[in-house]
């Protein structure tokens, strides 16, 4: 399904009582609203998707949860990041298997956030994209010892950065 209009075609050409848009429903959450999702709209929308996963349990069948979530993001944000130059490194950077933690997610739709905004209003402060890719969270001049993570549950398996 890629819009309302393809769910009732199909409720009407079939007869079936509902129809299954999961990839659809991802890409533009708004499908069935009658006003179209905006770029901020669908960020503020990744990030509580963050704040559901992040309360949710692993899920049973083996795969990874990260895996999982940047699938999920990069259906959300295709059609923000694919269009517009300005977005490509953070598609390329959601795409790399660097991102292992959520606060890694979080970096990259604060990095977004503050690109659709032209740099006003940033949430908080904003790391480099390789700051993000390795999972360094440390603000040099804020922060006496940069070399510490200042959560190190925020990435419980630092191996996992190249």
């Amino acid at each position: 399904m890629h819009s309302a209009a393809d769910a009732e075609a199909c409720l009407a050409l079939t007869g079936c009582d509902a129809v299954m848009s999961a990839t659809g429903l991802l890409r533009c959450p708004s499908m069935f609203a009658t006003a179209p999702e905006s770029p901020l709209g669908m960020a503020s929308l990744c990030r509580e998707y963050l704040d559901l996963a992040a309360s949710a349990e692993p899920r049973a069948n083996n795969r990874e949860t990260r895996n999982i979530i940047r699938d999920h993001l990069l259906a959300m944000l295709q059609g923000t990041l694919c269009t517009d130059q300005r977005f490509q490194d953070l598609w390329s950077l959601l795409n790399s298997f660097s991102l292992v933690s959520l606060r890694q997610f979080e970096a990259v739709l604060d990095v977004l956030d503050d690109r659709l905004r032209d740099g006003e209003g940033a949430r908080r402060p904003l790391y480099s994209l390789k700051q993000i890719k390795r999972g360094d969270f440390c603000v040099p001049d804020l922060d006496p010892n940069p070399n510490l993570n200042p959560n190190p549950n925020l990435n419980p398996n630092p191996n996992l950065n190249p």
